[in-house]
């Protein structure tokens, strides 16, 4: 399957094998009596050349395989990879051997899988979410993004040297728990756990996890939104209708909170003993209906 070619020492082409047609569309006696390097892509001639050159260098060694592009006879590129061996002291060959394996197909999938890659890359680093890999067995960090490393105030280096229990304040046995059951179950882990920063700071956070294939191995990806900030401010606002409300029922003289509808929507304790209704009656009663008539107009 392989196409074997022999050449003199100045590059001319000797001789191809039939597999020439098949490879780059020309018939054998096509190309007999041509320069090789006519045929190689113009960034690929020096490099070309210069293993050629020790294989000269280095009689009946057989080279490392080395990768160019020769034009097929359509002109469109083909990627090869070729081994030279020199046998021009070889009585029976008296020639440079070049045996080269069409690797265009290999090479299309590396760069499409190397262009996914990047896309997966480029939408991970500008995520808002705190995204990283782990492994399930280890629990060591394999990667991690931006967002990631400024939710916990470690570097990249410094994560991937980490495990989960460096981070996740929850028990080993709890951690453990959680990555057997999403590699157990196949399907997504959701909920709230708690992480600490480098500085010691305590975070809340909202993660899930799911098992993705990566480098030849199954790890879990995770994705955690810290909550803390709106956990604070959720603190906050309860403490603060806490303490308003604590002086609104409290307040010595008469509180009522009146809606657009004129109807009543709060009244306190003092409001109520001043009018003598009760908190339930004067929530059914609109405001102008304990207002005397000639005072409806102030």
């Amino acid at each position: 399957s392989d196409l074997i070619t022999v050449l003199d020492e100045d590059g001319t082409i000797r001789y191809e094998s039939p597999t020439i047609e098949r490879i780059l569309g020309y018939l054998p006696e096509e190309r007999i009596g041509k320069n090789a390097f006519d045929y190689l892509h113009p960034d690929d001639e020096d490099r070309s050349k210069a293993t050629f050159t020790d294989a000269l260098d280095n009689p009946g060694q057989v080279q490392r395989p080395v990768e160019f592009r020769l034009r097929h006879k359509d002109g469109s590129w083909r990627h090869m990879e070729t081994t030279r061996t020199n046998l021009l002291n070889d009585p029976a060959v008296r020639g440079v051997v070049a045996n080269s394996r069409d690797i265009t197909e290999r090479r299309q999938a590396l760069e499409a899988l190397r262009e996914n890659e990047e896309r997966y890359r480029a939408v991970v680093e500008q995520s808002a979410e705190a995204i990283w890999l782990f492994d399930p067995t280890s629990k060591q960090v394999l990667e991690s993004n931006t967002a990631f490393q400024e939710m916990l105030g470690y570097s990249a280096e410094e994560l991937k040297e980490m495990t989960n229990y460096d981070f996740v304040t929850h028990s080993r046995e709890d951690i453990d728990s959680a990555i057997e059951r999403i590699v157990r179950e196949r399907r997504g882990f959701f909920g709230e756990r708690k992480y600490r920063r480098k500085d010691g700071r305590v975070l809340d956070v909202e993660v899930s996890g799911s098992v993705i294939p990566y480098q030849g191995k199954e790890v879990v990806c995770a994705v955690a939104r810290n909550l803390t900030e709106r956990k604070e401010a959720e603190e906050a606002l309860k403490e603060s209708e806490e303490r308003f409300r604590t002086a609104f029922e409290d307040a010595p003289i008469g509180v009522a909170l009146v809606g657009l509808d004129r109807r009543h929507l709060r009244v306190n304790r003092a409001f109520c003993e001043m009018l003598g209704y009760s908190e339930e009656e004067l929530l059914e009663k609109a405001h102008p209906g304990i207002i005397h008539p000639e005072d409806h107009g102030v």
